[in-house]
């Protein structure tokens, strides 16, 4: 992986940085508490992304960025997990970086409708989880799916992508 890269993703986690955004030839865009800020001392340049995404992406993925001018993936390293969707912009490849917390959220913690909770008890079915970019989709099932696997014993099965959260075996058997 892209030493300096995994640099910035590390700096990111110690500063408690939700996302960051990679564009060549402008400053470095990030959000922490759900606010942009910019670092107008650090700059890619396009050549550095071009060769930072030849490095992070398979030749499969290669091949999807050049056919539908983006790419969703995630990868682990150094003990974290990280969502990056890599697209082409006016300014040429740029990446949105999504850093996802170590732990899975705890249902009650997250201060849903009550009614999501009924969702943990379904007996079969499919469960879709619907929503704009940001809201939370992905958290809510995490905390739904790990609040099955503390519970039941109940073979889950998620069609996911990319993976965001992995789980761990407990009482469920989770295939992702």
């Amino acid at each position: 992986m892209n030493k300096r890269f995994e640099d910035l993703i590390m700096a990111s986690i110690r500063n408690q940085l939700s996302d960051v955004h990679i564009t060549g030839g402008h400053p470095l865009v990030f959000r922490r508490d759900g606010i942009i800020h910019y670092d107008r001392n650090v700059k890619w340049g396009p050549n550095e992304i071009d060769e930072m995404v030849r490095e992070i992406l398979t030749d499969r993925q290669l091949h999807t960025l050049k056919k539908r001018w983006s790419v969703d993936l995630a990868l682990s390293f150094n003990q974290v997990r990280i969502r990056i969707n890599v697209f082409y912009t006016t300014r040429g490849l740029s990446l949105a970086v999504r850093l996802l917390p170590e732990t899975i959220p705890d249902l009650k913690g997250l201060n849903l409708h009550p009614s999501l909770a009924a969702i943990r008890d379904l007996r079969s079915g499919l469960v879709l989880v619907c929503g704009s970019t940001g809201s939370g989709k992905s958290t809510t099932v995490a905390a739904i799916l790990e609040e099955i696997n503390r519970t039941r014993p109940v073979h889950v099965l998620t069609i996911e992508d990319p993976i965001e959260y992995r789980f761990q075996n407990k009482k469920a058997f989770i295939e992702q």
